[in-house]
């Protein structure tokens, strides 16, 4: 706070000194310690041109008193004033407080891969867990202590990693290279040379964002039947999939259609003919 009459400022509780809040500095008994009420104003303690305190019993209170010694009031109102980045500032908006408070870690490349706009919310929660290889994949539980299958429950064919699951599994790798093709992108044979091809697309159009969407909608589908087949003991052909991921990414373009007023008749091609031609279409599939 920038002191100035001090009729506003509270002496316990407003920063007016370097040493913070006086509750704080002194302790929640400094009110009765140092003889100050809760509620005085610094303006309390200024009479006749001179500050009246009690004598300073412990070294803290002697040093806030030496620093109060050092200050005169004015005839100017008091001010509260924001610290961001080391300025003083009158006014102040929550996104720079945020900023200024939070830890900054350097940015990372698939950022944008993630949390692009749009999307289904799930869909990038889950890529951001697969991205961080925190989802629980057999071979973390089994480094976790438990004595679990280590096979693949898509392939039974090798051992379930992330990696293998996206997309070195036959059955994974069958859905993606169908999905990315009628995307007009040539699938991509591990986890992470996809990860790097779709960091290196540049710009932020209708065909990336297809492809964007459809990428996380292949993840969140495959993840879904692995658990369905845990779980469940249930399983769907590579062709159920496709059309479940057909109709997921189909509804989300008819929502970016209807917010973004734009009508491509052909930018989402799954093979089905589909076309947008006006806010009450949704893409439909002649094969569903």
């Amino acid at each position: 706070m920038k002191v100035g009459n001090g009729q506003l400022c509270r002496f316990w509780i407003d920063n007016w000194s370097p040493f913070g809040q006086m509750t704080v500095y002194l302790g929640e008994e400094g009110p009765r310690q140092v003889g100050i009420t809760s509620n005085a104003k610094l303006s309390d303690l200024w009479r006749l041109d001179s500050w009246h305190l009690p004598p300073a019993r412990s070294e803290k209170q002697l040093n806030f008193q030496i620093y109060l010694s050092s200050m005169q009031l004015s005839s100017v109102e008091d001010a509260y004033e924001w610290w961001i980045d080391n300025k003083a500032k009158n006014r102040h908006n929550i996104g720079s407080i945020y900023s200024t408070i939070i830890d900054h870690h350097p940015s990372v490349t698939w950022s944008g891969v993630v949390w692009y706009s749009g999307g289904i919310p799930k869909h990038k929660f889950l890529t951001w867990l697969f991205v961080l290889n925190r989802c629980p994949t057999r071979d973390k539980m089994r480094s976790w202590g438990l004595q679990v299958d280590p096979l693949c429950l898509l392939c039974a064919s090798a051992n379930e990693t992330r990696d293998h699951l996206l997309f070195e599994c036959s059955y994974s790798w069958e859905i993606w290279t169908r999905i990315s093709r009628c995307c007009s992108h040539q699938p991509q044979g591990t986890w992470t040379e996809t990860l790097e091809y779709l960091c290196s697309l540049q710009g932020s159009g209708i065909s990336k964002k297809l492809l964007l969407i459809s990428w996380q909608a292949t993840i969140y589908s495959i993840w879904v039947e692995r658990n369905h087949r845990l779980h469940r003991n249930t399983a769907k052909s590579t062709t159920m999939i496709i059309n479940q991921i057909a109709r997921l990414v189909g509804t989300e373009l008819q929502a970016f259609v209807i917010t973004t007023h734009l009508y491509p008749l052909r930018f989402f091609n799954f093979g089905f003919r589909e076309q947008l031609r006006s806010r009450s279409e949704f893409l439909r599939d002649e094969n569903l």
